[in-house]
């Protein structure tokens, strides 16, 4: 767990977390409100789900074909 500073006070997260905060909120999060952050959390955790899966689409398509 830690503890992470934002607009409206310090909150308690798990560590998976601390990474992915720091660049939804360009390394800032004191700056930026809990809810808000979270919201984008979800976009974040979105789109990497999407480059994951695209990324190894495409590493299978070109050890296929080249």
């Amino acid at each position: 767990m830690a503890e992470i500073e934002f607009a409206d006070g310090v909150r308690t997260v798990d560590d998976v977390y601390v990474e992915p905060i720091m660049k939804v909120t360009d390394g800032a999060p004191e700056r930026h409100p809990f809810q808000p952050v979270m919201d984008r959390m979800a976009t974040y955790f979105g789109d990497k789900i999407v480059r994951e899966t695209v990324d190894d689409m495409v590493k299978e398509h070109l050890r296929q074909w080249g």
